[in-house]
């Protein structure tokens, strides 16, 4: 039902920090219980939704440049404290 960020990163194939970067984008919800931090499953899924809408295999070409450039999470900042807590509802 919901994910660690560190398990929504491996879902995602994708760093913890990155993870908490989308949540402070307001790209990805995320649920506080008091100091934890979680991830719906459903928002997970709705990420991967959105990400393929349009999406045809059919005009993939066979070799591509783009293809070999891959996003590079050292140049996002580091999380810090105001990060970690940012964008994250307080269940009640």
């Amino acid at each position: 039902m919901v994910l660690s960020v560190a398990e929504a990163a491996d879902v995602l194939g994708i760093s913890d920090d990155l993870v908490y970067e989308l949540v402070a984008r307001r790209e990805l919800p995320c649920l506080r219980f008091g100091r934890r931090r979680v991830i719906p499953r459903r928002a997970i899924d709705l990420v991967i939704e959105r990400a393929m809408e349009g999406f045809d295999p059919g005009t993939i070409p066979v070799a591509s440049p783009a293809a070999d450039q891959v996003l590079d999470e050292s140049s996002l900042p580091r999380r810090s404290a105001a990060l970690r807590s940012a964008a994250c509802w307080k269940c009640e």
